[in-house]
Order: C-alpha cells, then sequence, then structure tokens
C-alpha cells in the first residue's frame, strides 16, 4: 500500500485497486469528477464490489460516469464444477456502448441519427475469483477513445435513461393513465431540472410513445 494511503493499493501489474469492497451506500468513496462539469469518473483502476451488489453497484458507476457497459464475453461456473486448476467462479468482458464501428448499406438518407460506434477501444472486466467467493473485482481496461463520456452535445443521448426517470415514469402512467404524454414529459423534466445530476440523458417525446 502507497505511503499516506488507506483507501487503495498498487498492485504487481501497477494498477490502483479500492481496499474495501464497496456496495450503494458508500460507492461515492470510488468515485471522483471527471474534466466535465457533474461528470464522474473511476478513481481506481480496479473496483471491489461485494458480491451481493455487484450489479447495482456497476448500473451506478455507469450513470454517474455517462457511459454503458455492454456484455461481450461471461463464464460462470458453478461450484459443483470447480477442480484445484480453476481460479474464477465468474468472469465477464464489457465494451463500451461506443465501441466497433458502424457502415450503413442502405442509401443515403436526408435524414439519419448519427451512430454511437466510434470504435471506442475501452472495456470493463468483471470477475469473481474462487479465494475471494463475496468479492467482484471490476477492471478498467484502456481509456476511452473517440468519443467523451458524459458529453452532454455528443454522448449523453446515445445512453438509456437512469433507472430513476423511467421508474418515475412508470408510476406516474399507473397512477394516471389518463395523464397527456406532454404534460408527464413536462414534469418529469423539470424534476430532472432540479435534482438530476448532470450525467443523465434527459427525457424526449419518444419515451413517451415507444
Amino acid at each position: 500500500m502507497e505511503e499516506g494511503c488507506t483507501d487503495h493499493f498498487r498492485t504487481s501489474d501497477n494498477c490502483y485497486i479500492s481496499v474495501r469492497p464497496i456496495n450503494l451506500v458508500n460507492i461515492n468513496q470510488v468515485l471522483e469528477p471527471s474534466s466535465i462539469e457533474g461528470i464522474i469518473k473511476p478513481k481506481f483502476t480496479k473496483i471491489r464490489v461485494q458480491k451481493s451488489e455487484w450489479l447495482n453497484c456497476l448500473h451506478e458507476i455507469e450513470e454517474a460516469c455517462g457511459v454503458r457497459w455492454v456484455a461481450f464475453k461471461s463464464n460462470k461456473l458453478s461450484e459443483q464444477r470447480l477442480n484445484d486448476k480453476q481460479r474464477k467462479l465468474f468472469s465477464e468482458l464489457r465494451n463500451c456502448h461506443c465501441s466497433g464501428v458502424y457502415a450503413s448499406v442502405a442509401k443515403e438518407r436526408l435524414i439519419q441519427k448519427e451512430t454511437k460506434k466510434c470504435n471506442c477501444r475501452a472495456q470493463l472486466k468483471i470477475e469473481c475469483l474462487v479465494k475471494h467467493p463475496l468479492v467482484f473485482v471490476l477492471s478498467f481496461k484502456n481509456e476511452h477513445a473517440n468519443h467523451v463520456p458524459g458529453d452532454r452535445a455528443t454522448d449523453l443521448c446515445t445512453l438509456p435513461l437512469a433507472r430513476k426517470r423511467l421508474a418515475e415514469i412508470k408510476e406516474r402512467l399507473t397512477a394516471s393513465p389518463s395523464m397527456p404524454a406532454r404534460q408527464l414529459r413536462i414534469e418529469i423534466l423539470c424534476n430532472i431540472d432540479r435534482y438530476h445530476r448532470l450525467s443523465e440523458r434527459k427525457v424526449n417525446y419518444l419515451t413517451f410513445i415507444t
């Protein structure tokens, strides 16, 4: 552990990893402000998370950092299949939502939204080791390229709505099914302007008709 540091240490491969497994209560301890106002980024290269809350913590990190990690490869082993050579109970590789490239094969159209795929190489590796079965490790690999996570002009529009906003929409539609979509949209936008994080995508009209 580095001198004067109590929340992280440096591993043999020169990565910084959080000391204690975090949960939703103390997740802010492993996040810090990015270069964009209101956007957060991981403080460490590797973050240790409690197994029971790893997926919720991942969603919270995604929404706070203005990025979405898309599952690419996944491998889960049952305890009955373990042997002395196996080191991992679970492993998964996720790509940034802007990974890959897209080339349209259709004829040129006058109105077509820009693709979010810009060949970003950033990846997230998720592992649970046999020797630490109650801890998941989130390892952030490669820097984001060709886009800026959380950029309000180009990046946030490519992300899904925050879970809180979707739950709010569902709750309001259930309570008042006859409420006009335009009125509901305006009210939710007002609430977002008061309380939302700057890393959240805002609501558009299509949310209410799809």
